[in-house]
């Protein structure tokens, strides 16, 4: 009798503890971190592959017919502006502008002997009555060497420009890319001599699609990338095509060249990081509007419906919201809640709705 009775004691007892310890959990309060939304912006990017090029090449040709005497550069020299890139062979312009020259003085004398001559014809005239006034007499014929007098000097002006240019000097400044040009050789005026490129100022010349086309504007800015190089470098918008093209006619898909200037200036040229010829992709961040902002595990989803558990009056309330794009560290909260609000930092913990919470 009395073993039944102990027995029944300390199932009593078990029985109490148990209640009481669920009391306790019940109006125990689950740690958590709690956050408020803060508000910002998220931008979203428009991405664009591009080739990097030059965007100062100066080509120069040559100003005369003549043979070159010294070439003073090399191919993948660096040139400043009105440095000589070589000088003229100018005796045979020399020759021909002497013998132009003798050509006008004969001109100029022949022109001399017409006007004599008309002027003693018409002094005889007047002496043998054959004339009374000055209205009378007819004047000279120089037209036909009046216009070789004034063919011959634009001639001499040509040549004397063209023995003034002795030396070809660089219109810009650069590295040369192309030189077409030896000693000795004979050059026609207005032949290629050189192509400079100022890799100093290289841009890029990249495709958007149709449907991002609208979202970049001059002046935005971009982060370029490359295989080529470890870094990303910055650049600006300078140009957008005014017409959409197609890559070739079996394409569906329409797209809109931009230009994006880069600073590639430097002192030591090879240790500059960019070069024409590089491709590159392109990266376009697009401003976004002013939002309410929450860390990325503070929101929840549940097929296409998000929530966050929203502390109030010590409990964590399920709250559905309307979410917005996310940068995968934040995400907009664009409906739901307040910048008063506080809410679980992290749904993936053991919380419920209504669970009783306080602050870690």
């Amino acid at each position: 009798m009395k073993k039944k009775i102990g027995i029944a004691i300390i199932l009593g007892a078990s029985i109490l503890l148990l209640i009481a310890w669920n009391l306790f959990q019940i109006n125990k309060s689950l740690k958590v971190g709690l956050t408020s939304p803060s508000e910002g912006t998220i931008s979203a990017s428009v991405f664009a592959s591009g080739k990097l090029e030059a965007a100062k090449t100066y080509t120069v040709y040559s100003p005369v017919t003549a043979p070159i005497r010294d070439v003073a550069v090399q191919e993948w020299d660096a040139v400043e502006q009105g440095q000589t890139l070589l000088t003229f062979n100018m005796d045979d312009i020399k020759l021909q502008l002497k013998q132009e020259q003798n050509t006008l003085k004969s001109l100029e004398d022949q022109k001399t002997s017409v006007l004599k001559k008309h002027f003693d014809d018409v002094k005889t005239q007047f002496a043998n009555h054959e004339i009374d006034s000055a209205a009378d007499v007819e004047k000279p014929d120089t037209a036909s060497v009046d216009m070789q007098i004034a063919n011959e000097k634009l001639l001499i002006d040509s040549l004397q420009t063209k023995q003034e240019a002795a030396s070809l000097a660089a219109i810009g400044s650069g590295t040369i890319v192309e030189l077409d040009a030896e000693a000795g050789q004979s050059i026609a005026q207005g032949a290629k001599v050189a192509v400079i490129t100022n890799t100093n100022h290289l841009q890029v010349k990249a495709s958007l699609l149709e449907v991002d086309a609208s979202n970049v504007k001059p002046g935005m800015e971009a982060d370029i990338t490359g295989d080529a190089f470890p870094q990303t470098v910055k650049g600006k918008v300078t140009a957008i095509a005014p017409v959409a093209t197609t890559a070739s006619a079996d394409a569906t898909d329409s797209s809109v060249q931009v230009v994006i200037e880069v600073d590639n200036a430097g002192t030591d040229q090879q240790a500059k990081p960019l070069k024409p010829g590089y491709d590159v992709n392109v990266e376009f961040a697009l401003p976004g509007d002013p939002h309410l902002l929450l860390p990325l595990n503070a929101v929840g989803r549940e097929g296409d419906r998000s929530f966050v558990y929203k502390v109030t009056d010590g409990r964590a309330v399920k709250t559905e919201i309307t979410a917005g794009q996310d940068d995968g560290e934040r995400v907009e909260v664009l409906k739901g809640l307040t910048a008063s609000d506080r809410v679980v930092s992290d749904v993936s913990g053991n919380i419920k709705d209504g669970t009783k919470v306080k602050a870690s």
